[in-house]
């Protein structure tokens, strides 16, 4: 959204940078979603993990324990700053 800060990263999150984002984009999620969920979490971020983003096949998922379940290389976690 207009005024609004977003952070795109690749698998690891700079917490300092997080600290100052309204929306983060975070790629190369395969070896450590579940500290990167943790790290979301921790600073107030609601997400959505996607797998196959654009593809036929393209899925959604919200539930951390299928997030960290899901082993699809072709994956990406948009989180948004919850509202207070």
């Amino acid at each position: 959204m207009k005024g609004e800060s977003f952070y795109l990263c690749d698998g690891e999150l700079d917490k300092k940078a997080l600290r100052a984002a309204d929306t983060v984009c975070v790629l190369k999620t395969y070896k450590n979603k579940e500290k990167i969920l943790d790290i979301l979490e921790e600073h107030g971020f609601q997400y959505v993990y996607v797998k196959r983003c654009t593809c036929e096949d393209e899925q959604v998922l919200s539930a951390r324990d299928e997030i960290i379940k899901d082993t699809d290389y072709m994956s990406l976690i948009i989180g948004r700053r919850k509202l207070a």
